[in-house]
């Protein structure tokens, strides 16, 4: 959907956590801070997202509630969040450059 990699590169390390890379839009961390802060104002979605090697990724997480569906949409808000190219000016401050919080979708129904 995003055309884009994981952290490694291994298959064999990939398992029910995965870090993805964000889509190539996402190069700074101001823009990745943005895009944290949408998810959760616009749509309810925590997802956390990361520095690392000058790439900027997110942590997926499969969980047994959880469906390819809802996958699915996190990524579609995603590049949503992307074309709109609607950052906001107030960036959120974290820790570490780390934002350790699972995706979880709020009021799904």
């Amino acid at each position: 959907m995003w055309n884009s990699s994981t952290l490694t590169s291994n298959e064999t390390f990939i398992s029910t956590m995965n870090n993805i890379e964000l889509p190539l839009y996402i190069d700074t961390k101001d823009k990745m801070n943005n895009l944290y802060q949408k998810l959760i104002n616009q749509y309810n979605i925590f997802l956390p997202m990361f520095q690392f090697d000058n790439k900027f990724y997110c942590r997926i997480s499969a969980q047994i509630y959880m469906e390819l569906e809802d996958y699915q949409t996190v990524g579609k808000f995603v590049l949503d969040i992307i074309s709109n190219q609607k950052f906001s000016p107030n960036l959120i401050q974290t820790k570490d450059d780390y934002i350790t919080i699972y995706v979880y979708l709020i009021n799904k129904n």
